[in-house]
């Protein structure tokens, strides 16, 4: 699993080392474009972590579309169709987890960074792994062009979503999440966010083990 991982690193080094650069950098520009304002942690983090993801997953992906038997000639040296996908699963959890390291470090120093709560840490994993699931599954069934479409969706919503429903004045109503306890409510994320999780590497697994390589 960890040769395979290296593998991804060797191939896009360079994404990579960009990638953990601007994980860096996303959270001073975000507070800097805020001016001054408070940026709740879970806003942050769950941008962070989703266009790292989708950066660094495209990136991986459009460098072994140049080489199409690359995916047949690792299973044939002994590493599984499953095993393939389910380094792609974990490698998603250590984007997030590199991210939460990054915003909770970073939140020391800018003082406009709020504060990582477990409910908007939760609330972050459970949107991430959303994105984040829905693009390694999509790619697996469909291949690197659903990828692309998903990348530039995700940029589009992070950009224009907010304005957007300003201007159109939309209102999202969360009242019927104040009836439910925090603890209750925390613990409906996870359980969900798990589920989704596991489907879509189930899922996963299941498409890239009858595709032909």
């Amino acid at each position: 699993m960890l040769n395979l991982i290296k593998k991804d690193y060797l191939i896009v080094r360079k994404i990579w080392l960009i990638v953990m650069l601007v994980a860096i950098l996303i959270p001073a520009f975000l507070t800097f474009a805020g001016s001054g304002m408070t940026i709740p942690a879970g806003i942050t983090l769950t941008v962070m972590s989703t266009l790292l993801a989708m950066t660094l997953f495209s990136s991986i992906d459009e460098e072994e579309e140049k080489y199409p038997k690359a995916a047949a000639l690792i299973t044939t040296i002994g590493y599984s169709r499953s095993t393939q996908v389910i380094k792609r699963y974990i490698l998603m959890i250590m984007v997030f987890f590199y991210s939460a390291f990054i915003y909770f470090i970073e939140s020391f120093f800018i003082t406009e960074l709020g504060n990582i709560t477990i409910m908007n840490f939760v609330t972050s994993i459970f949107v991430f792994i959303i994105t984040a699931s829905l693009y390694l599954l999509l790619t697996t069934l469909f291949g690197v062009r659903a990828g692309r479409y998903i990348v530039m969706s995700v940029i589009v919503l992070i950009s224009l979503g907010p304005t957007i429903i300003s201007k159109l004045r939309i209102k999202i109503n969360f009242d019927f999440l104040k009836n439910l306890n925090d603890s209750l409510l925390i613990i409906i994320l996870l359980i969900s966010t798990l589920l989704i999780y596991l489907i879509s590497l189930k899922i996963s697994i299941i498409s890239y083990s009858n595709k032909e390589l």
